[in-house]
C-alpha cells in the first residue's frame, strides 16, 4: 500500500516538471532591440524556419525580447504580436537611421531657437546693461559671502563651549570657597575649651 509520505517526492517532481514545461524557452529580457539592416525579417509563432510566419518585420522596427532559446529571440512588436526571430538579425542599438532622423529634430529645433533669439533681436545698449547689471550681481553675490563668513566666525568666537562654562564655574566656586576659608582663618573667633 502506498502512503502519503512516498508519494509527495513523486508529486514534487511532477509539480517541477510541470513549472519548467510552462517556461521551455528561457527567461524573459524585456529589453527593447531593433530589426538590423536587413529588408525582410519573418516573426514566426516557434523558433525555427519551418514554422507559420504571424507576420513580417522590417528594417529599424523596434521589438521587445521576452525570452531566448538557441538561436532565437522571442520578442513582441509595437503592435502587441508576439513569435520568433532569429537573433543574429537583432541589434541592441538603435539603427543609424533612427539616430539620424532624432538628430535631424533636434537640430531643427535649436535652429527654431536662434530664429526666435534673433527675432528678439537685442539692442547692444541692452546688452551693456546687461552686462554691467550681472558684474554688480556678481560683486555683491561675492561681498554677500565674505560676510556671511564674517558672521559665522563671529558667532564662533562669541559663543563658549558647554565645558569651558562648566570649568569656569567650578574655578569661581573654588576661589569663593578658598576666599572664605582665609578670612574665617584671619577673623576666625577662638573657641573655649571646655573640660569635662
Amino acid at each position: 500500500m502506498e502512503t502519503i509520505e512516498t508519494r509527495k517526492p513523486v508529486l514534487f517532481i511532477l509539480f517541477v516538471l510541470i513549472i519548467q514545461l510552462s517556461f521551455p524557452f528561457g527567461s524573459a529580457h524585456g529589453d527593447t532591440r531593433y530589426v538590423s539592416d536587413m529588408l525582410i525579417l519573418n516573426l514566426r509563432d516557434r523558433p525555427g524556419k519551418g514554422y507559420k510566419v504571424i507576420t513580417r518585420l522590417y528594417s529599424n522596427t523596434p521589438v521587445e525580447v521576452l525570452g531566448e532559446s538557441g538561436r532565437y529571440f522571442r520578442v513582441r512588436t509595437e503592435d502587441v504580436k508576439e513569435g520568433w526571430v532569429a537573433k543574429q538579425y537583432i541589434n541592441s542599438k538603435p539603427p543609424k537611421s533612427l539616430i539620424f532622423s532624432r538628430l535631424e529634430k533636434v537640430i531643427n529645433r535649436l535652429n527654431k531657437k536662434v530664429e526666435d533669439l534673433e527675432k528678439l533681436n537685442i539692442s547692444s545698449g541692452n546688452r551693456d546693461k546687461i552686462m554691467t547689471s550681472k558684474r554688480k550681481q556678481e560683486r555683491l553675490q561675492t561681498e554677500n559671502d565674505r560676510l556671511k563668513k564674517e558672521i559665522e566666525s563671529l558667532q564662533q568666537k562669541s559663543v563658549l563651549p558647554k565645558d569651558s562654562v562648566i570649568l569656569w564655574c567650578f574655578f569661581v566656586g573654588a576661589c569663593m570657597f578658598f576666599v572664605g576659608l582665609i578670612v574665617g582663618k584671619l577673623t576666625g573667633r577662638k573657641k573655649k575649651k571646655i573640660f569635662y
